[in-house]
């Protein structure tokens, strides 16, 4: 083994046979979740819809084919400047998506939206004015919310090892459960995933264009942040041996390791759990919204051993 820090547990599973190795990996990491029955069923889903009367006409065409769908999902389309918790205004108004998802359940069908992690920072958006007034975001080294770009634009990052979050991220995601009572929950981009820092040197990174960010024309893809080096010793991100990561250095397209989280975790030690404590953090949530009598339904891009103890998981935007 060659490492570059950090603690390392080492789990031997003695078998003898590959059905006992299995018995005692999930007798360490859990079980896997019991799943909705109704998510065993067909899913149809698709980026790019235009409007929540072509989604109402996909479902309709369903019907009139003859084909069985229990459940119909959405995609970052339906929101307002893809911000979290919120419908958009003209094509995805609130009361009319209500009342397809209203119409779906009186069908025995079922509603999946799209949640990502980041958060748009931006003054007026509840869910960055809390999180930001109850220090609820990953800082930088500067001490400040590490501010990464994602859909919305420059976007924080809930930290879900804070003990507030999960409160947090509850009450959001009631606000916008009671807009229209979702299903289940889709998270992506929970790697996380950063349109900036594309070169892993990004330790603090500030907004180049507060009036609109990525530029009226541009690519929400394209990166509109300045991101800066402020400390190339730092050992978080450039440790000395460096893995043989194809991306280059350990922060590219992602937030720095040197950020860190709730009791001064550094990101270098939590990267890969991000997307965990965001799938406990749903999931407890939906199963306090939706009533603790009913199984939660989650898609997570990101995973981890015990992931499957609360969500199911898919490959998600790879190579293949």
């Amino acid at each position: 083994f060659k490492t570059i820090g950090g603690v390392v547990d080492l789990y031997v599973f003695a078998g003898a046979t590959p059905a006992d190795v299995v018995a005692q990996y999930t007798d360490i990491v859990g079980k896997p979740t019991m799943m909705p029955y109704w998510s065993l069923g067909f899913h149809n889903c698709k980026y790019g819809y235009t409007s929540v009367s072509q989604v109402e006409e996909v479902v309709a065409n369903y019907s009139a084919a003859g084909i069985p769908l229990d459940t119909q999902w959405m995609d970052i389309d339906y929101m307002q400047n893809y911000r979290d918790f919120t419908y958009d205004s003209v094509n995805f108004a609130q009361a009319d998506v209500k009342a397809f998802v209203d119409g779906l359940h009186d069908n025995g069908q079922h509603f999946v939206p799209i949640i990502d992690p980041g958060i748009m920072q931006v003054a007026g958006y509840d869910a960055y004015e809390t999180g930001l007034e109850k220090g609820l975001f990953i800082n930088g080294v500067d001490g400040n919310p590490y501010l990464g770009q994602v859909w919305p634009g420059p976007t924080t990052f809930p930290d879900f090892l804070h003990p507030d979050a999960q409160e947090y991220w509850t009450s959001q995601l009631k606000t916008f459960y009671d807009m229209a009572n979702v299903d289940g929950l889709w998270i992506d981009m929970n790697e996380v995933s950063n349109f900036c820092n594309s070169d892993g040197n990004g330790q603090v990174c500030v907004n180049s264009a507060p009036e609109g960010c990525p530029a009226a024309g541009a690519s929400q893809t394209e990166c509109c942040l300045v991101c800066t080096q402020t400390d190339a010793s730092n050992l978080y991100d450039y440790p000395p041996y460096h893995i043989g990561n194809n991306m280059g250095q350990l922060s590219t397209k992602t937030m720095a390791m040197s950020a860190t989280q709730y009791g001064d975790v550094q990101v270098y030690d939590s990267h890969n759990l991000y997307g965990l404590t965001e799938q406990m953090a749903t999931n407890a949530a939906l199963t306090e919204i939706r009533g603790g009598d009913k199984r939660p339904f989650l898609l997570t891009r990101s995973s981890f051993p015990s992931s499957g103890v609360h969500t199911a998981k898919w490959t998600g935007d790879n190579g293949a």
